[in-house]
């Protein structure tokens, strides 16, 4: 399942009813989610990663270096 079509299935899950001056589901999601995008790094310095982490040699770092 690609990233659009898991969004498309949660977004599908709220409900479809606004209240009064309430704003949409997809509206409260995109608020969510702008200030988490800004965040997040554009490019991430492997190298530099992994001469910080090298003393680090716990599974969770390790799947970290993995996934970036």
């Amino acid at each position: 399942m690609d990233t659009n079509e898991l969004l498309e299935q949660i977004l599908s899950l709220q409900p479809a009813q606004l209240a009064v001056g309430g704003i949409s589901a997809e509206q409260k999601t995109l608020n969510i989610i702008e200030p988490l995008k800004a965040g997040i790094p554009n490019l991430i310095d492997t190298v530099m990663l992994k001469y910080k982490l090298r003393s680090d040699d716990s599974p969770l770092t390790v799947v970290l270096q993995q996934e970036i």
